[in-house]
């Protein structure tokens, strides 16, 4: 079994705990709650993940739980980082609203064009934090630290930008927004500061 697929799979295996324990929790203190959900496609992989609207808001204060947003802002992430990397454009689709999607597209794009290919480690997710959200609870601003080892190849496999020896700190900062009653896109993304 490869790397990429003990990777993907520790992520999965992780999510599913995750999503077990959330649920769980949820049931225990709200019978009635709508359940987190995870879907994937045919092959397996994550294409999208829904958070009930409820499992954000604390119902009676109509305030935005933090630190269930962050859990799966992280997990999103995690998710689109590695898609970028491969060049799944069909993933990211599902995760990104249609400009931020285009931008992506024409990234992976130009790198194929040139017959170039990412190889992308996420060493570490240091710190998520909200920036900003929105007082409809629509909108939501999040700071990403990472710790994170890119390189870049040429089609012989020869690493032309980066250092496989090196670890960079990484600063993103992406704004989630609300589609319909559940489901959270991604409509700007900002690439950070690099620190080595």
């Amino acid at each position: 079994m490869s790397v990429e697929n003990i990777g993907l799979l520790l992520i999965v295996a992780y999510l599913g705990w995750w999503l077990y324990s959330v649920i769980n929790k949820k049931q225990k203190k709200e019978p009635n709650s709508e359940k987190i959900e995870l879907i994937s496609g045919k092959d397996g992989k994550i294409i999208k993940m829904i958070i009930p609207t409820n499992a954000l808001m604390q119902q009676k204060k109509e305030t935005l739980s933090e630190e269930d947003f962050l859990r799966g802002a992280k997990m999103t992430f995690h998710v689109v980082s590695n898609a970028f990397a491969k060049g799944r454009k069909k993933e990211l689709k599902d995760f990104l609203a249609p400009k931020v999607y285009e931008t992506f597209v024409k990234a992976i794009e130009t790198r194929e064009a040139k017959k170039n290919s990412v190889d992308f480690s996420l060493v570490c997710l240091s710190s998520a934090k909200v920036l900003k959200k929105a007082q409809d609870l629509k909108e939501v601003t999040v700071e990403f630290i990472s710790e994170q080892i890119n390189l870049l190849k040429n089609e012989k496999g020869e690493v032309i930008e980066g250092d496989p020896m090196t670890v960079a700190t990484v600063e993103d900062v992406w704004t989630f927004k609300r589609k319909g009653h559940d489901n959270w896109i991604i409509t700007a993304t900002k690439s950070g500061v690099e620190h080595a």
